[in-house]
């Protein structure tokens, strides 16, 4: 039962020494959670046999998801460039943190080393990988702007939120206002609040 109040199944990654601490460790530790998270959520879920008609990328932190993606579609004969339209048309993208310092960045030279033979893989060159991060400040790869730039629909999680977040990543599409809608998180309250109160 999936319905409001109902159950659904639920899966997690556990790879010892490396998801034990969320925001631990350097940079290289990072980036390695990160690519579990997205290349490695994707390779589960084919696994267990769950094949997916949307793809969600919440906060960036599974960006890496659309590369592994369009990995498997170049795998199986789809054009590079089909593939990542495709990738495009079928992932969603929330967003949460209203300022930059709150969003992944990456040195290049590690998001080449980490995800360089993955990108290759998907037909996309090094330079071109690392263009799909990269804000327009040149201060690295970033993860929100991969996740904007592979998905079909990006939202922030209010009204204001909405605002803000559509002028703090509106550089990345040329002065114009970025594609960010809203919507305002709320909960269901039958199931949300316990019983005593």
């Amino acid at each position: 039962d999936t319905g409001v109040g109902g159950t659904v199944p639920l899966y997690l990654l556990d790879a010892a020494g490396l998801t034990d601490a969320l925001y631990a460790g350097d940079r290289e530790h990072r980036i390695r959670q990160e690519l579990l998270l997205g290349v490695g959520g994707v390779r589960a879920l084919a696994g267990l046999g769950l094949v997916p008609t949307v793809f969600h990328v919440n906060e960036g932190h599974s960006a890496f998801l659309a590369i592994e993606r369009a990995r498997l579609l170049v795998e199986e004969g789809v054009p590079s460039a089909e593939a990542f339209d495709l990738v495009r048309r079928t992932t969603v993208f929330t967003t949460h943190t209203p300022v930059p310092a709150g969003n992944e960045v990456f040195a290049e030279d590690l998001v080449a080393r980490y995800a360089g033979d993955l990108a290759a893989s998907a037909g996309l060159s090094e330079q071109a990988l690392l263009a799909l991060g990269r804000g327009t400040d040149g201060s690295g790869f970033g993860l929100t702007p991969l996740a904007l730039r592979l998905s079909r629909y990006a939202n922030a999680v209010s009204e204001l939120h909405g605002e803000v977040a559509r002028e703090m990543w509106a550089p990345l599409f040329a002065g114009e206002q970025a594609p960010i809608e809203h919507v305002t998180n709320g909960v269901h309250l039958g199931t949300w609040l316990a019983p005593e109160i």
